[in-house]
């Protein structure tokens, strides 16, 4: 070794190949200890639990598998499913500074998006899925598509005589207490919809109304 590699490295002893694997294994070491200290602090954990409830500690290691489960799909799992919808509707904006005052129609598309943590349950039906599109299909058929497809929806505060004149030559006709315009419908739609969902444990996301290919209104949880 010259005088200069050897003043580089009482300078530097980490350039010195010996010195590195020292450094390392040490490391190696420090990381094998503490995973076992943490392995070690979680069996206490379970023991003390064992005591207090007297429970067989192979019900309590399940358990906690299942919180480690749980913890980590909160944090990196959850999936949103959309299911779209599309259905015909006839509206007017009554009041408003365009061709829209007069009766017209759309082919709306509604998107429905739910948020959550697919099932861990093998063998079981539902297994793999944050909620079964047909189920979605089912709550927002009954509540919204049966309701305004191939309906005309107007404002309530139209005068009777004529919402009488209307009444004689179609029968499905919806009165708003808001002007149907497609943020409104959206939000209404929301409201029909939502309590459904809670009861059901699923987590509305977010809720899309197209009322022209280039035109839509969006409801989001994350902007309330």
């Amino acid at each position: 070794m010259t005088s200069l590699a050897r003043q580089i490295e009482q300078r530097d002893p980490f350039r010195n190949p010996l010195n590195l694997m020292l450094l390392t294994k040490c490391k190696l070491t420090l990381i094998y200890i503490s995973s076992k200290f943490i392995l070690l602090s979680e069996w206490l954990s379970l023991y003390i639990i064992n005591r207090k409830q007297n429970s067989p500690i192979g019900d309590q290691v399940i358990q906690m598998k299942d919180i480690r489960r749980q913890m980590k799909g909160k944090e990196g799992n959850r999936v949103r499913v959309t299911k779209e919808f599309v259905f015909d509707m006839g509206h007017a904006l009554i009041g408003y500074d365009g061709p829209c005052k007069d009766i017209h129609g759309h082919t709306y598309h509604l998107s429905v998006t739910i948020i959550g943590i697919p099932l861990e349950q093998p063998g079981a039906a539902k297994d793999g899925m944050v909620v079964d599109f047909g189920l979605i299909k089912e709550v927002v058929h009954d509540k919204i598509i049966s309701q305004f497809d191939h309906a005309l929806v107007l404002n309530q505060s139209l005068p009777d005589e004529f919402k009488n004149s209307l009444g004689a030559v179609t029968g499905k006709l919806v009165y708003l207490p808001v002007q149907p315009s497609c943020e409104n419908l959206l939000l209404h739609f929301k409201n029909l919809v939502e309590p459904v969902f809670k009861e059901k444990g699923w987590e509305l996301f977010s809720m899309k109304l197209y009322e022209t290919p280039t035109s839509f209104a969006e409801w989001c949880v994350s902007d309330n």
